[in-house]
Order: structure tokens, then C-alpha cells, then sequence
């Protein structure tokens, strides 16, 4: 099996769930990446995907190592949400990378092609509990281009008889992952400034559940040539998993809501004025519209073709995250 994004919060966990069920790991990681994380069961490539031959390596190291090709490939590496960096560069992060792993995964060959996308581009405001073609609609680069590489993986899988297959998750959260940080702590010191109604739906997947899917889908006949969903059983409104998360840190929010449109606003000045002096912006929109979306995802294709069954409850994990957090000192 070969996971790419190793280091990444959602390829660290899918590559313990791998060595947990017995699987033989080859991690790949950026070349300034650290082995250290994970045990020695697991095999680490150092290398920079958007290099056409590097990859071509890798598999090569692959056979020689293991005496065969390699079986799987989970493409999970991604530029995940970086600030200032341009669309050519998320092109080659995502597209390019996307195509050289295909690439070197049909003259492998491989037996399965599991390519992790993101629920983004389906756009902030889906129709509710959206299905897999129910829309596209990318609201930025970063989501551009995921799009750009499904479709590459998919017309390469038909025209080579690759067997791929793509995964959206839904937002990710759990332990081991400090992106709701800045929304645990304010709620945890009794300080968090609720922005608009927060009655938008927030359809969560728990990385547990994200790497069982994963890893499901990845073995099933059934999931060739398809884009599965991947979330959580639950769907909370924002201030469902806000409430939430104050149960479980014993803290609150403030009284007043401040109005989203507002907020929004002042992201755009904000983002405009640091531009201007370089430096990175305190308030983004991207953020602020965290607070404006609304989204839920059917997860009946994931269910049916890859016996897909979110078992971690939205309470279970919260309270895994918010202990996580706290035996950190962070709260």
C-alpha cells in the first residue's frame, strides 16, 4: 500500500489504520518530512510528488523493496488551505501530481487507484444532503483544482482501465488536529463571539471513520469508476457542534451575535490591507464563511458500494478532541 500525504493528519491515521490491519506500508512524505512519526513497520519515501521522475522512483524503490508492484495507492497529499501560494502552484500540487501517480501507477500496474478529493467542491452552499452529482461548484483555487484532478483521475482510469476511485470527505476533525483550536479555546474560556445565526448545517466526518471509509472503498469491486462521500451519521447545525463543544470544555459563547455580512466585510478589508504591507491577514473570509454555509451530504452511494458505516458519534468525538486539546495545555 502506498499513502501519499503520509504526514498529513488524515494520511498519518489512514497509514496506522493500514499497519493495524495487517497491511505493509510505504508512507510518502515531502522530502523535509520526519520518519520519526511512524513505527517501524512502516516504509517512508522521501520525495516531491510534483517531480514526474521522483515518483517514477518511488514505484521502482517500491518493487525492488517489496518484490512486487505496488497494490494500492491512497492519494491523499494536498495543499491543504495555505495561504499566498498561486493557482499554478495548487495546479502542480494537485493536477500534475494526481497525473504522474496515475502514471506510474498503470505501468505498475496497480490493482486500485483510491484518489482523496474534498466535499469543497460541491461549493459552500449544496443543495441539502447533497449527492455525489448533485453540483460542482468551486469557490477558490484550492478547490479548482481538486475538481481539476478528480476529473484527470477519472478520464485517465477509463481510457488505461486503471480502477480509480474518488472519496470526498466531509470536514475533518479528531484528535491529533488543531484546525478547531481557534474555535474550542473562546469556547472553552466562556469568550467565543458566535458570527450570524449559526442554523447552517455542518456535515462532519470523524478521521476514524474518514480512514475505515477510505480503506473500504478502496477494496470494494463495487467502487470502481465512482465518487463516493464520505461523512459522519450525524449533521449538526453550527450551533449544535458549537453547543457542543461548550458541554464538553464547560465553557459558553457570548450573548450577542455579531452580524455575518459585517464580519465578511471586514475579512475583505482586512485581507486587501495586509496584501498591501505583506503580511498574513488576522481575518479571512474563507473563515468567516465557515460561519455562512450550509451543507449536508448524502452518504447512500458510500454506504451501498462500500458497506460504508460512520461508527464514531458526534459527542464520542468532540470529547476525543477537546481531551486531546486539553491534555496539551492548550485549554
Amino acid at each position: 500500500m502506498l499513502v501519499t500525504g503520509a504526514a498529513g493528519f488524515a494520511g498519518r491515521n489512514l497509514v496506522n489504520a493500514l499497519v493495524r490491519a495487517g497491511a505493509k506500508v510505504h508512507a510518502v512524505m515531502r522530502p523535509d518530512g520526519s520518519r520519526a512519526q511512524f513505527s517501524d513497520a512502516v516504509y517512508v519515501h522521501l520525495a516531491d510528488l510534483r517531480n514526474k521522475t521522483a515518483v517514477a522512483k518511488m514505484f521502482d524503490d517500491v518493487r525492488e523493496r517489496d518484490g512486487s508492484p505496488v497494490d494500492t495507492v491512497f492519494h491523499v497529499a494536498a495543499v491543504f488551505r495555505t495561504v499566498g501560494v498561486s493557482r499554478e502552484f495548487l495546479y502542480e500540487s494537485h493536477v500534475s501530481t494526481t497525473q504522474y501517480l496515475l502514471e506510474a501507477g498503470a505501468a505498475a500496474p496497480v490493482r486500485r487507484f483510491l484518489h482523496v478529493s474534498t466535499i469543497g467542491v460541491q461549493g459552500p452552499n449544496p443543495p441539502p444532503n447533497a449527492a455525489e452529482d448533485a453540483q460542482t461548484n468551486p469557490a477558490d483555487h484550492y478547490q479548482e483544482t481538486k475538481l481539476e484532478a478528480e476529473q484527470v483521475a477519472l478520464e485517465f482510469g477509463q481510457q488505461h482501465k486503471v480502477p480509480v476511485t474518488i472519496v470526498r470527505p466531509c470536514g475533518i476533525y479528531g484528535a491529533g488536529d488543531d484546525r478547531f483550536l481557534k474555535i474550542i479555546r473562546p469556547i472553552a474560556r466562556g469568550r467565543f463571539p458566535f458570527i450570524g445565526r449559526g442554523s447552517g448545517l455542518f456535515h462532519l466526518v470523524h478521521v476514524e471513520d474518514l480512514a475505515r471509509g477510505m480503506m473500504l472503498a478502496a477494496q470494494s469491486d463495487r467502487t470502481k469508476g465512482e465518487v463516493l462521500t464520505l461523512g459522519g451519521a450525524e449533521v449538526p447545525t453550527l450551533r449544535e457542534f458549537v453547543e457542543l463543544i461548550a458541554q464538553h470544555t464547560d465553557g459558553g459563547v457570548l450573548p450577542i451575535a455579531v452580524p455575518y455580512s459585517l464580519v465578511y466585510a471586514a475579512g475583505f478589508v482586512c485581507e486587501k490591507l495586509c496584501a498591501l504591507i505583506g503580511v498574513e491577514p488576522p481575518l479571512h473570509r474563507r473563515r468567516v464563511k465557515f460561519f455562512g454555509s450550509d451543507r449536508s451530504f448524502d452518504l447512500s452511494r458510500a454506504k451501498e458500494l462500500a458497506c460504508y458505516d460512520p461508527k464514531v458519534s458526534l459527542d464520542e468525538g468532540v470529547a476525543g478532541l477537546v481531551d486531546w486539546h486539553r491534555q496539551r495545555g492548550d485549554i
